[in-house]
């Protein structure tokens, strides 16, 4: 029998970062570049989190979306805009870190895709925004 999460029993801020994912299972994400030299040794960078990424998806390219979310992250934390390109709205790049988002839970655990999607909000607020 599966275990039903409640949305209210969750940190949502906890269940969103993917730094804490990877944390949660041993890895560190800001001690690990891009170079083979700077792989954890008991770790071989996070593939083996992804248990169910496609075979295209190398250690780059994981990096890479990882990368694009930490960065993202960061800029909201710090109040930057993430919904504007110059004076104009554009929401192109808050949906596509929530394509990676997806992506990458899915990668990990296919069955949190249906919880991400109950407790998911982001297209209900790029609605209002564009609204504007």
């Amino acid at each position: 029998m599966k275990t039903i999460l409640n949305p209210s029993q969750i940190d949502l801020r906890e269940l969103f970062s993917v730094h804490h994912i990877l944390k949660s299972r041993g890895f560190n994400i800001t001690s690990i570049g891009k170079n083979d030299d700077l792989i954890i040794p008991q770790f071989h960078w996070p593939i083996y989190i992804f248990p169910n990424k496609p075979a295209i998806e190398d250690r780059a390219s994981l990096y890479s979306k990882l990368d694009d979310l930490r960065s993202f992250r960061n800029r909201g934390n710090h109040c930057e805009p993430i919904c504007f390109h110059g004076h104009n709205i554009d929401c192109s790049e808050a949906i596509d870190i929530r394509t990676k988002l997806y992506n990458l839970v899915e990668w990990i655990n296919p069955d949190l895709i249906l919880f991400l999607k109950a407790v998911d909000n982001t297209q209900s607020k790029i609605d209002q925004i564009m609204n504007i």
